[in-house]
């Protein structure tokens, strides 16, 4: 015997009721109930995916927080506005050189809504959680958008397809902005449009507004669609306040506050003119200018990963869609880079909404237009004679069901009253619910596509779980160490950790500061490793003095030289970050000495991101001064070569190995063991791997290496000044292992 699961109807409900039961009455509330509860899985199924969704992203940020993977840009600049402001001086801002407030960059009054939950817990954490909160949220309002015209089950697909776009993750991701809220007050108010629900519209309109300068021009083409496409004069409102806030804060408050007198990121526009009315003049008088623009390769590839995750079903709902133009048009028409990068930066967060939400429209058009049933219509309702039009909806518990299973005049009485919402029996019977189902899985499937190749959570390739080391440990109890009112200059990655103060800045910013916090092994995107040493050795020359020095972190304090501090002002505690305490467990186990100075004990070999980064491993022999001389100075050297004709595609001339800038080898001791690695760069998926020892003196000279043992085959290159050490090929390594050792 088999049983198959039958949708309830009224009918099915009556006949579940106990016999003889006055199905009048008992059978109607019974009915009432089954049909109800099945109403509230989609939306309760949609709850469980945000939920998911906030407390992943909500774990996963404040975990890269904890990783220092957070930085000045933007989380430590929002932190510390957001603090100033609950200490009552808004926006205030010392962070960014130039600026003391944060209306000089971007017009964010949300802030100010969001600055007294600093007075309940005072931490940039609480940033990380609440974007990722209410960027979860989001998918509630997508999901009553697309149950009016795709069914709910659809409409909760749809809902995770929003929340695996890697373009909102990646917002999401990066830091805390506060345009990262706008997707929820953008879907919002689109669905209150949709409604014709005014009040509840211009609410989450005003909060969009309130998240950065360019929304006010989104909310106005929101009311230009009120006007033309559902007629109603409402639309003059929001029409008139999107565009009047955007002109305001665009055209005044920012240039007033900002030391330029312009907005401050239009110098990113230099194709277009050198300020904002040569911009303004180019758009108008000049449009062959954007538009070249618009057609480069980039802006293509931008375009083409927008649409690509749903489908391209976003281009049959073109009135939704051009909502978004002002964000897409701010993007695609910036000589900066990041901007027109789809995913980790937050700059398209104001376009995903639309483009998931015309989506929507399009599985609903593209339906309609397979099942014959209706012409494809604009999407929003219109007003006839001031009443709102009764729509095709599917996803009441009434969707789909035969004519015969309607419910009775009786029942109906105790149903709840129809709404914009609800269907009837005809609407119900208009489509065929697979065609909705088959659509959508077609567009989950695009979305897990690209979910896997750019995404945020573990079905993305390359996923990692940020990894919170004893390094991060020490730098935590380093900044503990600091007095809450002292104003400190920080490294950027270090920034937000120190940014609830009155006075911070961004090292080598040091102004008015107290301390300076620095981790000298953390790659800083603004200041290369030779400059951030040289500025270690100006400082102490000037005088400031080391607070504390360990595992490659620094507390400086200004004027205060301790006794008995080195002559470098560097503790030896300071080098433990590139020194081993016990003895490594190298993936290619090799012993090869250069002269009798420096002996190689073995590397690894990893493909990031960024490029290859190569671990090795070494131990003195004897002092290198006694070795060789106290003239030449001694360098490790990794080398990347061409395996066709060997010539040097990348070494550490410009990248160097920051364990030898800080720690070279003339203060090695004999028998410890110095780990260091080189910094990723892409430069190629084809090379070989080489490593040698220079003697850089008034002449260079290099060690002459001798190899005693190795897990490869082993084989001298570059002219036999250089240990190969494996050969990559695609982005892979292939090393040369042997098959039997030697006797």
């Amino acid at each position: 015997m088999s049983f198959t699961w039958r949708r309830p109807t009224p009918q099915r409900a009556r006949a579940l009721a106990p016999h003889g039961a006055n199905t009048d009455l008992r059978g109607r509330h019974l009915a009432t109930f089954a049909c109800r509860r099945w109403s509230d899985l989609p939306l309760l199924a949609t709850w469980s995916l945000v939920l998911a969704y906030a407390l992943f992203f909500g774990m996963l940020t404040v975990r890269r927080h904890e990783a220092f993977l957070t930085s000045a840009f933007d989380l430590g600049n929002y932190d510390q506005a957001l603090w100033n402001t609950a200490h009552g001086h808004p926006f205030a801002l010392t962070n960014i050189a130039g600026v003391t407030t944060r209306l000089a960059h971007h017009v964010e009054p949300i802030l100010l809504l969001i600055a007294p939950l600093y007075w309940l817990w005072s931490d940039p954490r609480l940033l990380l959680w609440l974007q990722s909160m209410v960027v979860a949220l989001g998918a509630l309002p997508l999901f009553w958008f697309s149950r009016r015209r795709v069914g709910a089950w659809p409409s909760v697909v749809l809902a995770a397809v929003y929340l695996l776009s890697p373009a909102l993750e990646g917002a999401n991701l990066f830091d805390f902005h506060a345009v990262t809220l706008a997707p929820t007050f953008l879907l919002l108010a689109l669905n209150w449009l949709d409604e014709q629900r005014d009040g509840p519209f211009l609410a989450a309109a005003l909060l969009a507004l309130g998240t950065k300068e360019e929304i006010g021009l989104i909310v106005a083409l929101m009311g230009l669609y009120a006007l033309l496409i559902q007629r109603r004069r409402f639309g003059w409102l929001p029409l008139l306040v999107g565009a009047g806030w955007s002109t305001l804060a665009i055209g005044v408050i920012l240039p007033h506050f900002n030391p330029t007198g312009q907005p401050e990121h239009i110098g990113r526009y230099g194709a277009l003119g050198k300020g904002l009315g040569d911009v303004l003049v180019t758009l108008v008088r000049r449009p062959w200018t954007p538009v070249a623009l618009l057609v480069e390769p980039d802006r293509f590839r931008y375009l083409a990963g927008l649409l690509l995750p749903l489908a391209g079903l976003p281009l049959l709902a073109p009135e939704v869609l051009l909502l978004a133009a002002p964000s897409l048009a701010i993007n695609l028409l910036s000589d900066y880079a990041p901007m027109h990068t789809l995913v980790g930066y937050h700059y398209p967060a104001p376009i995903i909404p639309f483009a998931i939400a015309a989506a929507a429209v399009g599985v609903s058009r593209l339906a309609r237009g397979l099942e014959g049933a209706r012409p494809l219509v604009p999407s929003l309702g219109t007003r006839r004679g001031g009443i709102p039009e009764r729509r095709e909806q599917p996803g009441s518990f009434l969707e789909g069901a035969p004519a015969h299973d309607a419910p009775s005049p009786a029942l109906r009485a105790t149903l709840p009253s129809p709404s914009l919402n609800d269907v009837d029996e005809a609407s119900a019977r208009s489509f065929n619910l697979p065609t909705f189902n088959l659509l959508t899985l077609f567009v989950l499937l695009a979305s897990l596509v690209a979910q896997v190749r750019s995404g945020a959570t573990p079905l993305a390739a390359g996923f990692t779980w940020p990894a919170v080391t004893e390094h991060h440990r020490v730098g935590e109890a380093v900044i503990a160490a600091i007095p809450p009112n002292a104003a400190v200059s920080a490294g950027w990655r270090l920034n937000p950790h120190v940014s609830e103060r009155r006075r911070v800045y961004q090292f080598p910013d040091v102004r008015e500061a107290d301390l300076v916090l620095l981790d000298v092994t953390m790659l800083d995107l603004f200041m290369h490793p030779n400059d951030l040493h040289a500025q270690v050795e100006t400082l102490l020359a000037q005088g400031w003095g080391v607070a504390a020095g360990t595992d490659g972190w620094l507390l400086l304090q200004r004027g205060t030289v301790a006794n008995g501090q080195p002559p470098d002002g560097l503790p030896p505690e300071f080098y433990s970050f590139a020194r081993l305490k016990a003895p490594p467990r190298p993936e290619f186990a090799m012993q090869a000495d250069f002269s009798d100075t420096v002996r190689l004990l073995g590397y690894d070999f990893a493909q990031t991101v960024d490029g290859p980064r190569l671990t090795i491993y070494w131990t003195a022999l004897r002092p290198p001064a006694e070795a060789s001389g106290s003239e030449p100075r001694l360098r490790l050297w990794p080398l990347f070569l061409d395996p066709r004709d060997g010539h040097v595609l990348e070494d550490t001339s410009l990248r160097p190995l920051i364990e030898t800038l800080w720690y070279p080898l003339e203060r090695w001791q004999p028998g410890e063991i110095v780990r260091t690695t080189t910094i990723p760069w892409q430069f190629g998926s084809d090379y070989t791997v080489a490593v040698a020892v220079r003697a850089d003196g008034e002449s260079t000279s290099w060690l002459q290496p001798r190899i005693l043992s190795s897990d490869v085959v082993p084989e001298l290159v570059h002219e036999g000044k250089a240990i190969k050490l494996l050969d990559v090929r695609a982005n892979r390594p292939v090393p040369a292992r042997r098959l039997v050792r030697p006797p």
